[in-house]
């Protein structure tokens, strides 16, 4: 097993970033073959791999965040994902783009690197396999990813289709979310509970946030994040989730010159 590094494409940000890892052999050998797995998780590693010319591409796994996404609020007590609004959460055109690109980028890497460059001409079912949790935008974000690494012609050489748009036609399998524990586990761990609320109780927690206190009152005032206050006017530490969720869905989504940009920031309030 080799792990080589590269950054990953210029469009995608930090938090849809790709973790590969590849085997490779040198010279010419025989029947090689491409096993890509997929995994949309909320979760990112930030090395891309890359191959030397004599060497030939045999496997490559893939582990990648969602792309950009709406607000998502979580219950401090237990980190549950709380849905407000029916886009909370909802992987955003952004995101999509995101993750098609990085199906683009992987195309191209591999294809262009690999003395076996044939190797992504078709989907293969054999081979390659997308694996997701299962969430709107992660399901999302691997059909938007697969659109990006296999177009029109790598999923059907004949380019027959009978649809008026031709989508990613590659599937996505995920596990029923009451049973992921491959994935998407930490909701299930009573133990991890324990330990969440251990930290919130311990002395270093509680020090942390009387250092603070100004800080956390100062996010009360903002009109967005009062929900999140408490009765002594302050957003509490075990909140700060919350908070820095939405400053950082409007640093992404908000670009500049985009339209939705002062919408939003009057969201936030202040």
């Amino acid at each position: 097993m080799m792990l080589f590094s590269k950054l990953a494409p210029t469009s995608m940000n930090r938090r849809a970033t790709a973790a590969v890892g590849l085997t490779s052999t040198s010279g010419s050998g025989p029947g090689s073959t491409l096993c890509i797995f997929l995994f949309f998780a909320s979760f990112c590693f930030g090395c891309v791999a890359g191959l030397e010319s004599d060497e030939i591409l045999k496997q490559v796994h893939v582990i990648t965040r969602h792309g950009s996404r709406h607000v998502l609020r979580k219950d401090s007590s237990d980190l549950s994902e709380t849905v407000v609004s029916t886009t909370d959460s909802m992987l955003t055109a952004i995101g999509q783009r995101q993750l098609y690109d990085l199906g683009v980028w992987l195309r191209e890497t591999y294809t262009k690197t690999s003395t076996n460059s044939s190797i992504l001409d078709h989907y293969d079912r054999e081979t390659m396999r997308l694996e997701s949790s299962a969430l709107e935008r992660t399901v999302t974000s691997a059909n938007s990813l697969a659109l990006g690494l296999f177009p029109n012609k790598a999923r059907d050489a004949n380019l027959e289709s009978l649809l008026p748009v031709m989508p990613a036609n590659v599937p996505v399998y995920t596990h029923d979310a009451d049973n992921d524990i491959y994935i998407r586990a930490y909701d299930k761990c009573p133990t991890f509970h324990e330990r969440l609320q251990t930290l919130y109780q311990s002395d270093d927690w509680q020090q942390y946030s009387s250092v603070h206190q100004q800080f956390l009152a100062q996010l009360a005032q903002t009109t967005y994040f009062q929900p999140f206050s408490n009765e002594n006017g302050i957003v509490p530490l075990q909140e700060v989730w919350n908070v820095y969720d939405a400053v950082q869905v409007a640093r992404t989504e908000c670009g500049e010159g985009r339209e939705s940009s002062a919408a939003f920031l009057d969201l936030l309030g202040g």
